[in-house]
C-alpha cells in the first residue's frame, strides 16, 4: 500500500502549506557515513521481507524510478525522511524501526554523526566494521587500553564482564571484536598503524595471565607485514593521544576518510576534511614521541615476560 506523506516547510514559497515530497527529494545531498549506514539498514529491512522483494521491484511498486531504492541502499543517493517513511510503511516494518530510521534520515547531512541511542550506536559500530573492511589505511590511537582491533577474546570478555554489558550480549560482542582483525589475513590487507599508550601494557585487565597473553598477541599483530605498532612511553611529553582514543580510516578513490571516536555515552563519526585533517595531524604528533616498531615489540615482550613470571 502506497500511503502519500506530506510535510511543510516554514520558509517555503507556499507559506508553510502542506506540500507533497517527491521520491527524488534530497538525491543531490552528498553521501555521508550516516547516510551509508541508513542505506544498509534500508536494505536489511527489504531483504527481511517474505516473500523477498527486489530493490527495483519495490521502487516500481512505490511509483519511483526502478533504480531509486538501490541507489539509496548503496549510498549513491540520500533519501529524505519522507522517502524513508514511505518505503518502511510499504514494507510494514515495526513502528520502532520506522521511527529510528526516519530519525536517522533527518540528520544524514550533518557535518558529523553523534550516535546517542543504543540502536544508533549499534549502527555506528556496523559502520566502523564496514570501514575497517574497506579501508586502505587504518590509524588507531589508544592511550589507555589495548584497542578493540587488537583485543584477545579473554581481554575483551574481561572488559565486558566488568563494564555492565548484559550477560547474554557478551559472547556475540566478543566474537565481533575478535573478528575485526580478520582483515589482516586478506589477500590485500590494509596498512595499519597502532599508536598504543604504555599504560595499556600495565593495566591489569583480567589479571596478569590474561594481560600477558594479550601482550603476546600484540607482539604477533605488530609482526604482521602491514602493521606498524608503536608504544608511546609514559615518560614521553604531552601529545594529542592524551585527549582520547580514535580510529581513522582512509579509503581508495573519492570516498572521504572517516574518524570514529567512542565515549561512554556515544559514538561519533567525523567525515569533514578539516576534522579528519586535525586527527591525522594529531597522529603524526603522537608518532613523533612513540618508540620505533622494533623497540616497541621488545618492550611489549619484556612486559609480558614479567607478567608471566607472576602467574
Amino acid at each position: 500500500m502506497n500511503i502519500p506523506i506530506w510535510i511543510s516547510w516554514h520558509n517555503s514559497p507556499t507559506g508553510g502549506r502542506m506540500q507533497p515530497v517527491r521520491a527524488d527529494y534530497a538525491l543531490s545531498m552528498a553521501a555521508t557515513p550516516k547516510s551509508a549506514a541508513l542505506g544498509q539498514a534500508l536494505r536489511a529491512a527489504r531483504e527481511a521481507q517474505e516473500p523477498r522483494v527486489s530493490a527495483s521491484g519495490l521502487s516500481v511498486r512505490l511509483g519511483w524510478s526502478p533504480s531509486t531504492v538501490g541507489r539509496w541502499e548503496s549510498g549513491a543517493r540520500v533519501p529524505s525522511p519522507v522517502d524513508v517513511a514511505t518505503l518502511l510503511t510499504e514494507l510494514n516494518v515495526s513502528a520502532a524501526l520506522r521511527e529510528e530510521l526516519v530519525a536517522m534520515a533527518t540528520t544524514t547531512g550533518d557535518r558529523h554523526w553523534v550516535a546517542m541511542t543504543i540502536p544508533e550506536q549499534r549502527r555506528a559500530l556496523a559502520a566502523l566494521l564496514e570501514a575497517e573492511r574497506d579501508a586502505r589505511e587504518i590509524t588507531i590511537v589508544s592511550p589507555l587500553l589495548v584497542p578493540g582491533f587488537c583485543q584477545s577474546a579473554a581481554y575483551a570478555r574481561a572488559i565486558m564482564q566488568t563494564g555492565q554489558v548484559p550477560a547474554h550480549e557478551i559472547e556475540p560482542r566478543v566474537r565481533t571484536r575478535v573478528g575485526r582483525r580478520d582483515v589482516l589475513a586478506e589477500d590485500n590487507p590494509p596498512s595499519v598503524q597502532i599508536l598504543l599508550g604504555e599504560a595499556a601494557l600495565h593495566r591489569l585487565i583480567g589479571g596478569p595471565a590474561i594481560l600477558a597473553r594479550q601482550l603476546r598477541l600484540l607482539q604477533a599483530i605488530g609482526g604482521s607485514p602491514t602493521v606498524d605498532l608503536r608504544v608511546v612511553p609514559l615518560a614521553s611529553p604531552w601529545a594529542p593521544d592524551l585527549e582520547g582514543p580514535y580510529d581513522l580510516h582512509t579509503f581508495e578513490g573519492a570516498r572521504p576518510a572517516t574518524v570514529h571516536v567512542e565515549t561512554r555515552m556515544s559514538a561519533i563519526v567525523l567525515h569533514e576534511p578539516e576534522h579528519v585533517t586535525e586527527y591525522r595531524n594529531a597522529a603524526v604528533t603522537v608518532q613523533a614521541v612513540a618508540m620505533p616498531p622494533r623497540e616497541s615489540s621488545e618492550f611489549i615482550g619484556e612486559t609480558a615476560t614479567r607478567l608471566e613470571q607472576q602467574t
